[in-house]
């Protein structure tokens, strides 16, 4: 449960951080 909130948070940063690079 609390693991799919993680990983949408991952793959928010993720996408920011995509964006930055």
């Amino acid at each position: 449960m609390f693991s799919n909130d993680r990983q949408r948070s991952l793959v928010k940063y993720a996408e920011c951080y995509e964006v930055i690079t």
